[in-house]
Order: structure tokens, then C-alpha cells, then sequence
């Protein structure tokens, strides 16, 4: 993102649009489904994460001050993933992790693994993600034209 900022001068036709689609700065919570209700069973934490979230503020700020892009709308929303089964979770947590935040620790796992035996075959993990999307339009004048 950081890059691509610095590049989006050249890049972005005059009046064109930009989509900015990022994570918020809170903790996404796991939860699972357990006895008719969702029960949370950690949250993950992000820390990873902060310097680069910093980075891209700083970006953004840059370009703003630059008059490049204008700010139209933003909205929050939230992105939800499922998982029918604790092995299905396990795996994806000890191969491929989850992005911007500290792997998931063993007595978390143990939690979700139990939760779902007692949830029984209706149990689901969901993880809930709080992201923001932003649309940014390049001024029409007073910017040098892209090379």
C-alpha cells in the first residue's frame, strides 16, 4: 500500500478512482457456535501488524497533503469467515496463519477443539474481521500530468 501510494500520481488517470480496502486497528474475535448460541473463544492480537498499519497512515497523509486524491465515502463493515470443523481451523492457523496477527497460541486451539465437541455437529468457528473501504478520486486539475 505504501508503494503504491507513492505511485498513484503517475498511475491514476486524472478523475479516476481509488478503492482503499483495509482492516481496522481492533482485535478480530473467534468465536464458535456452540448450544444454540456463539461463544467467543480468544481473540487474536494484532501487534504484528502496527508497525505497517502506521506506515500506511503515514502514506496516506502524505498523499492527502499532496491534493493527488480527494476523499469521497467511507464505509465499515464486517468480513466473516466460517470453519465446519476444528481441524479445518487448526490447519489453516499452524500453516498458513493469519495475516497481520501473531499465530494462534496452543491453549486457544485446545479452547476452540473443546468447544466444538460440545457443541456436537452444528458447531461452526467464525472469525469476524471489522475492515473499512474508501473510495478517493484524483483531482481533474492542478496536478502534473502522468509520465
Amino acid at each position: 500500500m505504501v508503494h503504491a501510494l507513492s505511485e498513484v500520481t503517475r498511475v491514476l488517470v486524472r478523475g479516476g478512482y481509488l478503492i482503499d480496502l483495509r482492516p481496522v486497528a481492533a482485535p478480530p474475535r473467534i468465536d464458535v457456535f456452540t448450544g444454540g448460541r456463539w461463544v467467543e473463544a480468544c481473540t487474536l492480537d494484532g501487534s504484528p501488524g502496527v508497525s505497517d498499519d502506521e506506515a500506511c497512515q503515514k502514506a496516506w497523509t502524505s498523499t492527502m497533503a499532496s491534493r493527488a486524491l480527494s476523499f469521497e465515502v467511507q464505509e465499515a463493515f464486517t468480513s466473516t469467515t466460517y470453519w465446519d470443523s476444528a481441524a479445518d481451523f487448526r490447519t489453516q492457523a499452524n500453516e498458513t496463519g493469519f495475516r497481520r496477527f501473531l499465530p494462534v497460541g496452543e491453549l486457544a486451539l485446545k479452547m476452540i477443539e473443546k468447544l466444538m465437541r460440545v457443541g456436537g455437529p452444528e458447531a461452526r468457528i467464525r472469525l469476524e474481521d471489522v475492515m473499512t473501504i474508501a473510495r478517493y478520486r484524483r483531482a481533474l486539475t492542478g496536478l502534473p500530468p502522468p509520465l
